[in-house]
C-alpha cells in the first residue's frame, strides 16, 4: 500500500475501506503492517491493526514479522503501536513461519525481539542498577547510585525502570529504597504500564507495596490528563 509508505493516514483508511487487506502479503514478502512498523509510521500501522483486527483477526506470523522489523530498525513507537494488540507476543518462544525469505523460513521470536516481560537483556540498555533491582541487591545498589545518580529512573531501550524491574521481580527490599530514593513512579514502560501495573501484571506483593506508596497506574495517569484537559477549556 502506497498510502502507508507515505504516511498517508486518511489515504490508508481510504484504501481499507475500499476492501484491501492490509494483511496482504506481496511477492517480497511484505504487507501494509510489517511495512508500516519497519518505517516507523506509526499513525498508519494503527490504522491497519485497527481495520485487521476488527475486519479479518490479526494472524500472527503477520505481528510477529512486524515486531521483528521494528526491533531490528529500533522503531519504538511501532513496537509499543504493536505491543498494544497483542502484549505477550514477543516472549512466546515459538517458530514463526516468514513468508519473507530473508528470514530463512522461521525464526524464533526471543533470540530477535526485546522482551518486556524478561529482565535477561542488559544488551537492551539495562543499566547496572536495572540488574541489581532484578537481583534485589541493595547494598550495591547503594553503591552504584552514589556515583551515578543519573541512573535511578534510567529506562532501558524499552523504557522499563529500575523501579519497573523491582516490581516485575518482587524485589521488594530493592523498591523500598527506591521509593527513599525519590523514584519516579509515574514512567510508563513500551506497553504504557507504570511500575505499579507491571507488579499486578506480575502478582507480587510489590502491588500492594506501591499502593500504599501512592503510586499511580496507567490509567490514573490518564485520567489526570483528560481532566487537565477539560479544565483548560472550561
Amino acid at each position: 500500500m502506497h498510502a502507508v509508505l507515505e504516511d498517508n493516514v486518511p489515504k490508508v483508511k481510504e484504501t481499507l475501506l475500499s476492501g484491501a487487506s492490509p494483511q496482504a502479503v506481496t511477492v517480497f514478502g511484505n504487507s501494509a503492517i510489517t511495512r508500516g512498523a519497519e518505517l516507523g509510521h506509526e499513525k498508519s500501522l494503527e490504522v491497519c491493526l485497527d481495520h485487521a483486527k476488527w475486519q479479518e483477526g490479526l494472524k500472527h506470523n503477520q505481528l510477529a514479522l512486524a515486531m521483528l522489523l521494528a526491533a531490528h530498525q529500533q522503531k519504538f513507537g511501532s513496537l509499543k503501536a504493536l505491543l498494544r494488540y497483542d502484549a505477550k507476543a514477543p516472549c512466546r518462544y515459538i517458530d514463526v513461519e516468514f513468508a519473507n525469505p530473508a528470514f530463512n523460513n522461521t525464526t524464533n521470536l526471543n533470540d530477535k525481539l526485546p522482551s518486556v516481560l524478561h529482565t535477561s537483556m542488559p544488551d537492551f540498555g539495562m543499566t547496572e542498577l536495572h540488574l541489581l533491582a532484578a537481583e534485589n541487591n541493595v547494598p550495591e545498589g547503594q553503591k552504584l547510585l552514589e556515583q551515578h545518580p543519573d541512573m535511578l529512573n534510567a529506562p532501558c531501550f524499552v523504557f522499563m525502570t529500575p523501579a519497573h524491574i523491582a516490581a516485575q521481580e518482587g524485589s521488594l527490599e530493592f523498591l523500598r529504597w527506591l521509593l527513599t530514593m525519590g523514584a519516579d513512579l509515574s514512567a510508563t514502560n513500551l506497553i504504557d504500564e507504570t511500575p505499579l501495573d507491571t507488579a499486578k501484571r506480575h502478582g507480587y506483593a510489590a502491588h500492594a507495596l506501591l499502593q500504599r506508596a501512592g503510586a499511580p497506574s496507567a490509567r490514573d495517569l490518564e485520567q489526570r490528563r483528560c481532566k487537565t484537559r477539560y479544565d483548560s477549556i472550561i
